[in-house]
């Protein structure tokens, strides 16, 4: 009888924890796809670079999510067309302060930039880096992304 009252509140205390880690976990990640053009400039690092695009982000609950990356940059007096999928995965830290990292990339035929031109756009959107985002789903329909200082990108949910 002992046995089975220790055994009850075992499994009792397994589902338990095994919900509150669903509840408190789970918040904070996105089942949603939302798309965003991006024109972003910079000369801080001695060359002129610029970067004109279409990202379309595909969220999902489970921590990781998809990017659609297409554009043309300019980096060094050469230009680049970018075609991509970039698998990631995201942790939400803390509120609305995410960690991001590339899980894989997949390059699309035309795709001509070289992946130090690539890792520029990658730390402007803070999958590389170790850089914060901060991300917050507004119900108007777009989640905003931004770094410690301020916005970067509106990316309006699809429907």
């Amino acid at each position: 009888m002992k046995r089975t009252i220790a055994l009850l509140l075992i499994l009792m205390a397994l589902a338990a924890s095994f919900a509150w880690l669903n509840l408190n976990h789970g918040r904070g990640y996105y089942q949603s796809s939302c798309e965003v053009n991006l024109n972003y400039s910079d000369s801080t690092e001695g060359d002129q670079y610029h970067f004109y695009g279409n990202l379309v982000f595909d969220f999902e609950t489970n921590r990781t999510g998809q990017l659609y990356l297409s554009g043309s940059a300019r980096s060094a007096d050469q230009d680049y067309i970018f075609s991509r999928y970039v698998n990631f995965s995201y942790l939400n830290e803390n509120n609305n302060r995410y960690r991001m990292a590339i899980n894989k990339v997949n390059k699309i035929g035309h795709d001509s930039a070289p992946d130090e031109v690539a890792q520029k756009i990658y730390r402007v959107i803070g999958l590389v880096g170790g850089v914060y985002v901060y991300m917050e789903r507004h119900r108007d329909g777009y989640i905003l992304l931004g770094n410690m200082v301020s916005p970067v990108m509106t990316c309006v949910i699809l429907p």
